[in-house]
């Protein structure tokens, strides 16, 4: 009995912890101009916004945070990298495709990219992630069955080289198909006619860094449901296996960066720019999978991510990591984060790379 009323305090801290993160968070985010709420007549235009995907501070009139979300898809295998443009993204998603590689939707909105690529072709569910988004999909090409979901998935706008030939080129210093490249401005510029409009946010952002709760007191006779885990915990730096040492993701905090640094294997992964991948959230979303009905010229099924119901996520930000959960209700529905007790999951003002790991895949994290 005292081990169950110590295990309920201690879920009771937690969660009285979050509750007031959160309600710091909200005043911490809050931007208001001067004079705002005075007796004016009307209310005064704020000063600022937040840019809808990294909650970073913006001016109002900056056209950048009005812009329409921009999702590319880019390749992840050796012949592809360095990559460009990956370092200006605001969300990277990286999914695992056929035989164990992995491949990127790229999503640009509050920075430009004067290159981007390798550009490659797009996957099964690669429509259904970026539906919440209302974005635009740039993409090289793709098995028929991908292009018809793509043509038929409402608030994506599909721009392959078939629909913005003109906004794609291809280098000499790659052999095809490892050599399709493009940029923000052409591939924004095609679609400049649409009346499409920026994406909501898909995170909750906050300034407030969570503080790893100490375990609690070992009991005379410690078992599973007399001992929970608190649900913050060091997270220094977490490695992500999707198949060989070439495909998984090590990602390492750094202090004084304020960020997480990315590498393939034991390699630093790096832009062409030079500059190494970096995050300030690092965001693993636990995904069941199933072969698609199709194989690709080497036999290989396409694993299609299933990103409609619920399942685990574990977010790292300074230095920490957060356990939490994702829910969609239906494609129409955004995935909402929260933690395990319930709480908003709070990530830092920056860029976010999703980890979209099959449920099974190896994680090591300290």
């Amino acid at each position: 009995m005292r081990n169950e009323i110590s295990t309920e305090l201690q879920g009771r801290r937690i969660a009285i912890l979050l509750l007031v993160t959160a309600v710091a968070a909200s005043a911490c985010t809050a931007h208001k101009s001067p004079g705002a709420g005075a007796n004016s007549g009307s209310p005064a235009k704020p000063a600022t916004v937040l840019a809808p995907l990294t909650g970073l501070i913006f001016p109002a009139a900056s056209p950048l945070v009005r812009r329409p979300a921009l999702a590319v898809k880019i390749e992840n295998t050796p012949d592809a990298r360095p990559q460009s443009g990956l370092e200006k993204a605001d969300i990277v998603y990286e999914e695992e495709v056929e035989g164990g590689i992995t491949r990127f939707i790229a999503i640009f909105q509050s920075r430009d990219a004067a290159v981007i690529g390798p550009v490659r072709s797009a996957r099964p569910e690669d429509p259904d992630i970026l539906r919440q988004y209302g974005a635009i999909l740039a993409f090289s090409g793709g098995a028929q069955y991908v292009i018809d979901h793509i043509r038929q998935t409402p608030n994506v706008v599909m721009l392959g080289p078939s629909q913005a030939g003109s906004a794609f080129y291809r280098v000499r210093f790659r052999p095809a198909p490892h050599n399709l490249y493009s940029s923000t401005a052409a591939l924004f510029r095609i679609e400049r006619n649409r009346d499409l409009k920026p994406p909501p946010p898909p995170f909750s952002f906050s300034n407030v860094v969570p503080t790893p709760m100490p375990s609690p007191s070992p009991s005379a006779s410690p078992s599973v449901t007399s001992s929970p885990s608190p649900i913050v915990k060091s997270g220094l730096s977490v490695s992500v296996a999707f198949s060989t040492a070439t495909y998984t993701a090590n990602w390492r905090w750094v202090a004084t960066l304020k960020s997480y640094l990315r590498f393939e294997g034991a390699l630093p992964h790096r832009s062409a720019s030079g500059q190494q991948l970096r995050a300030q959230n690092v965001l693993l979303v636990f995904v069941k999978t199933h072969p698609s009905a199709h194989r690709d010229a080497a036999g290989n099924t396409t694993p299609i991510a299933q990103v409609v119901g619920s399942g685990a996520a574990i977010l790292f930000r300074n230095g920490v990591q957060i356990r939490g959960k994702w829910v969609r209700a239906s494609l129409a529905d955004p995935m909402v984060f929260t933690t395990t007790i319930g709480s908003p999951l709070l990530f830092a003002p920056g860029v976010t790379w999703v980890e979209l790991a099959p449920v099974g895949t190896r994680v090591r994290s300290s």
